[in-house]
């Protein structure tokens, strides 16, 4: 019987396996202040041919020959599994330096065995205070111990914790994977069957599908597995505002008032400099007009004066 039969059940079972892989599986936000993230697979036990055939395989007869066909994982119940738990921390706290506490927060972190994502600096605008964001990735065991810590650097002036529940993609993402690491093997062993060179065409398209899912799938699960090993923690820190730029008090509000008046009065002088730019030229424009009118004028009496008749 042809090749390209006999590859036809791996080619649906493989189409299965890798199907709705790309899809994102709607996972709950959960918003609480607890919960931790094993980043850990759980072993999945995969189906045992009743013929003695490899796990995770089944045996299809075809022309009297047992081709191995990758067959359906067994399916696990998802409470069985560590939960696999995605969390991310917003903080903001006021400082006395904010190059002090962002040098301080990277130490934290790093001590913690977690690293640094991104820091900025903003210097201070005329009415305000320097300010700074850093973003943290921290061990998610360890998650606690560090936001404690980083608390300490200065006043908190607002914090928000939520997690997101990434066990249901992780685990059925897993479950894909192997069943499709099961098809590629089944393509590898057919294409060294392969005779004809449309059967190696047809094979190798299939085989090249199925690595590109598995890649894909194997990148999608090491990006999981970091989010949920790592705790993201986006930390804002300020530096007090300087009382004469503080509106809520007798002294800033005072401080304000005087600074409109000079403004007021700076954007009146830069009107009427604007304004003389508009009619010195305008001005200039009628005089001369006007003399030359008057100058005409006088002239033309004075030739009548000259001549009466």
């Amino acid at each position: 019987m042809p090749i390209i039969s006999r590859i036809a059940p791996i080619i649906l079972l493989a189409g299965i396996a890798v199907a709705g892989c790309g899809d994102e599986v709607g996972d709950e936000q959960v918003r609480e202040k607890q919960g931790e993230g094993v980043s850990e697979l759980a072993a999945v036990s995969p189906v045992a041919d009743d013929q003695g055939g490899a796990p995770g395989t089944m045996m299809a007869t075809r022309g009297g020959i047992q081709n191995p066909v990758p067959g359906p994982m067994a399916a696990t119940p998802v409470d069985t599994f560590h939960r696999q738990i995605i969390k991310t921390v917003d903080m903001t706290l006021e400082v006395p330096n904010v190059d002090s506490a962002l040098a301080r927060s990277e130490r934290i972190a790093l001590e913690a065995g977690g690293y640094v994502g991104s820091v900025s600096r903003n210097e201070a605008p005329p009415e305000g205070a320097r300010s700074g964001m850093i973003t943290l990735k921290v061990p998610a065991g360890k998650t606690d111990e560090c936001l404690s810590r980083l608390r300490a650097l200065g006043s908190l002036k607002n914090e928000h914790i939520w997690t997101e529940d990434v066990t249901e993609d992780y685990y059925d993402t897993s479950i894909r994977l192997r069943n499709a690491q099961a098809a590629r093997e089944q393509f590898e062993a057919l294409l060294r069957q392969a005779r004809t060179v449309p059967e190696i065409v047809e094979v190798q398209r299939e085989l090249q599908r199925t690595t590109e899912e598995i890649e894909r799938m194997t990148g999608h699960l090491r990006r999981l597995s970091n989010m949920v090993a790592f705790s993201t923690v986006n930390l804002s820190v300020t530096e007090p505002v300087p009382i004469l730029h503080d509106r809520t008090s007798v002294l800033g509000r005072l401080a304000a008032a005087l600074r409109e008046m000079v403004d007021t009065f700076w954007r009146t002088i830069a009107w009427l400099i604007r304004m003389l730019g508009v009619v010195i030229p305008v001005g200039l424009l009628v005089g001369g007009v006007w003399w030359s009118v008057r100058t005409h004028l006088k002239a033309r009496v004075r030739r009548k004066s000259r001549n009466p008749s």
